[in-house]
């Protein structure tokens, strides 16, 4: 083959170094050179090129166009202000009147025993009560699928409505070994120094009554389990938060019931089962859901928690949520603390991410006057007062929650939940996403991470290695029983990068209460953990997990300005599919992405096919970046006779790169080659998008090919003719031209041939609503379509 003028072009979002591609098929003379392209804006997008975005088929709300969100100033005052400066009478009637002073407190001797007890089976309570302030779906009527209702559709996936999108993910495994604990309320987190996972949960004391705080660890990725009740009281304990610093040393926060926020360190690295101390800050007050972070470690290490508290307003003479918050610079041994005054708009929900000394503090504040709940971010000293903050949700007048922040040295990533009301009473969840690469000076949003009819609430962000990974609790509209969802995104989170949304857990029973659901990072694989109802006859609540890898994807992809991921033009330039003439020189394009989470580094191959069979071949050298796509263009191709051939691509089509799917490697498309005028049977240029052709003397209804009924859910049948017995190929192809399912690939006599779809691909995956289409081959090498419209 000649490639003359050849074009193979390495696009990267990120705008780093484009690797080479030589040509290594053996007649090729032209030399392939390489140019990179930015999908991504200079500096900080205000705007976005189409095509990837954050766009989604679960985005279907409006949102304002995103921008900077502007920081205000605030009415905060802190407790430690009024202690250094003149106070004003109602602080001083604060500080006088409160209930008990702060005192940070010793409990190591209260504890006994600093050893982690082994967990077995024991006794079951049901916890008598969800905390209003926790409850995902407050003003919803309930906490939807309440447990009673539970039944036996929970071990039938046929019935439960079973529907995890993404092969990627692993089933769903029980944490530890089945008890009646009602283990909720986790937290998940790996360990720097060794990669083991260990993860926190609320639940019922070992051959008691009251809640006690477990800690589990694997060592083999999330493969297996440990699990230990940590040093406990005779008290409730609830709410728990992990962290682990640069040494390894684990630490944890969390509530005892009689108004103590507790944390603990142990005792030497990656050991769960020895604990140095135990230490509380006595509060005196209802306190919930602190929040931790840790950087440095051991005796150096900077620890930050923060925590709701549930306090007296002497201006108004009522109970109001407020906020408190203590640091240390020894790895969290002795505290300084300090707390949000009572100023008539109530505080919940904090959460915490640490850059050396400086906290990205996050959490909601509620309107008093409109109670509209608005989403508030700020970063500042740990030792800072945390009072001119940045609102998320100032571009709404719909009440928000549950906020949520992770972070990777000055990027900084947010989510929260949005209670989309339609005004007419119907109330939805949706999840918004911010993020700031600065340290917070500039913070952009919002981004509909999923915005839709669907129930999605209860949001957490994780990120690891410019991996950016949001879970949530997710039900269909009118539903009350919760999948876990998810979006992934690599670029340190960058809007344009995010992928589809993908349910992650095989069945629909995440419990909808506050801190559900937890992700992180190990290695190369995604982590998830979640409290989950399917057990709850039997056993209570329990926790589940469920991985999957970070990897690279080659996919085919459609850049700016073209008509399709593989065009052929009779002049070069041109990225349509023109009408082509048999004999003359076709030029033909196709381009393709790497859209997965990881960098190819390995060299790897990709070919161009024509009626299945190889035409040329390209080694592709020192692989693709993530998120970025790689064009040949204008490549020289002619076909000898006229009619309708299959014209193609496959990518690493010898499985040189490791890939997260290998399913959608390859691209077919039906082109037109007609038979130049005055040539025997030739009738002239027809159109190229025509989809039958090729022998004038065969009619065109010996080759019917339809489909009833259609649209259809869940299943449609599809009838054809055919014309001669011998080979008939039918396979149903995603618009993107992906082969989804192959249905028929044998030997048929002449006649009427019927064949079912289920709406399932090749893997048995049911695949999502939307169009689909059936392509057909005869044994006369006659080729025809039928549109399949697919509405679950």
């Amino acid at each position: 083959m000649r490639s003359r003028g050849v074009v193979i072009a390495l696009v990267i979002l990120a705008g780093s170094a484009a690797q080479g591609a030589e040509p290594v098929a053996p007649e090729s003379n032209g030399r392939l050179t390489v140019r990179a392209k930015s999908l991504v804006h200079a500096g900080l997008p205000t705007a976005r090129e189409p095509g990837l975005g954050m766009t989604s088929d679960r985005v279907t709300r409006s949102f304002p166009a995103p921008g900077p969100l502007e920081t205000r100033l605030s009415h905060r005052t802190t407790g430690r202000m009024h202690d250094a400066s003149a106070p004003d009478a109602s602080a001083n009637a604060f500080d006088a009147k409160r209930r008990a002073p702060f005192r940070d407190v010793d409990l190591t001797a209260e504890a006994g025993n600093l050893a982690s007890t082994p967990v077995a089976q024991s006794d079951a309570r049901v916890r008598e009560r969800i905390r209003e302030a926790t409850d995902l779906l407050r003003g919803r009527g309930g906490a939807g699928g309440a447990p009673e209702g539970h039944d036996a559709r929970a071990n039938d996936p046929a019935r439960s409505g079973a529907r995890k999108t993404a092969a990627a993910w692993s089933a769903d495994h029980l944490l530890a070994n089945a008890t009646s604990m009602d283990d909720e309320y986790v937290s998940i987190a790996v360990s720097p120094v060794s990669g083991h996972l260990y993860a926190v949960f609320e639940a019922t004391d070992l051959g008691g009554t009251d809640r006690d705080i477990h800690i589990a660890r694997s060592m083999d990725d999330g493969a297996t389990w440990e699990v230990w009740e940590m040093p406990s009281f005779s008290l409730d304990e609830y709410h728990p938060d992990i962290a682990i610093d640069a040494g390894g040393y684990i630490l944890v926060t969390w509530i005892r019931d009689d108004g103590y926020v507790l944390r603990a360190k142990t005792a030497g690295p990656d050991d769960p089962t020895l604990w140095d101390w135990v230490h509380g800050l006595s509060v005196g007050e209802p306190c919930m859901a602190p929040a931790i972070a840790a950087k440095r470690q051991g005796s150096n290490g900077k620890v930050f928690i923060a925590a709701s508290w549930y306090t007296v307003n002497w201006d108004l003479l009522q109970y109001e949520w407020t906020l408190l918050w203590m640091w240390s610079t020894d790895g969290g041994e002795t505290i300084q603390f300090d707390y949000f005054v009572p100023d008539g708009y109530p505080d919940f929900w904090p959460d915490v991410a640490l850059k050396g000394s400086t906290c990205y503090f996050m959490n909601a504040e509620q309107d008093p006057g409109t109670g509209v709940i608005d989403i508030l971010v700020v970063a500042d000293s740990m030792a800072g007062a945390f009072v001119s903050p940045t609102n998320l949700s100032d571009w709404t007048n719909m009440t928000c929650g549950f906020p949520a922040i992770a972070s990777e040295g000055e990027k900084v990533y947010m989510v929260f939940q949005l209670d989309n009301d339609d005004g007419v009473g119907n109330i939805d969840g949706d999840i918004v996403y911010a993020y700031s690469w600065d340290g917070l000076d500039q913070v952009f949003g919002p981004y509909a991470m999923v915005s839709d009819p669907f129930e999605s609430i209860g949001p957490t962000i994780f990120a690891k290695n410019g991996i950016v990974g949001c879970y949530w609790l997710d039900a269909p509209p009118g539903g009350d029983e919760f999948y876990l969802a998810s979006r992934v995104a690599a670029l340190d989170g960058h809007p344009d990068v995010w992928g589809e949304v993908e349910v992650a857990s095989d069945l629909p029973y995440v419990n909808p209460t506050l801190h559900s659901v937890a992700g992180c990072i190990s290695g190369s694989t995604i982590h998830a953990a979640w409290s989950d109802r399917r057990d709850f006859p039997t056993q209570g609540l329990n926790i589940y997990t469920t991985d999957r890898l970070a990897a690279p994807n080659l996919e085919p992809y459609v850049p700016l300005g073209w008509s399709a991921t593989l065009t052929a033009a009779d002049v070069p330039g041109e990225r349509t599919i023109d009408s082509l003439t048999a004999g003359e020189t076709a030029y033909v394009s196709f381009a393709f992405l790497n859209d997965g989470l990881y960098d190819i580094t390995t060299d790897f191959r990709v070919r161009l096919t024509l009626d299945g069979l190889q035409y040329a071949w390209w080694l592709v050298e020192g692989g693709v970046p993530v998120s970025s796509y790689v064009t040949l263009e204008d490549y020289p191709l002619s076909v000898p006779t006229g009619g309708l051939h299959i014209l193609g691509y496959e990518l690493d089509f010898l499985d040189e790169v490791g890939e997260l799917d290998e399913s959608d490697n390859s691209h077919l498309a039906i082109v037109n080659f007609a038979v130049p005028t005055g040539v025997a049977g030739g009738e002239g240029a027809t159109d190229g998008n025509s989809s039958s052709g090729g022998d004038p003397s065969i009619p065109e209804a010996v080759v019917s090919l339809e489909a009833l009924p259609n649209p259809f859910n869940p299943q449609t049948q599809i009838r054809f003719s055919n014309p001669v017995r011998g080979h008939v190929s039918l396979s149903i192809y995603s618009p993107q031209g992906r082969e989804v399912r192959r249905l028929i690939a044998e030997e048929h006599d002449r006649g009427l041939i019927d064949v079912s779809w289920d709406g399932r691909d090749d893997r048995a995956r049911a695949v999502p609503s939307g169009v689909y289409f059936a392509k057909l081959r005869t044994p006369d090498g006659r080729f025809t379509e039928t549109k399949l419209t697919l509405i679950r």
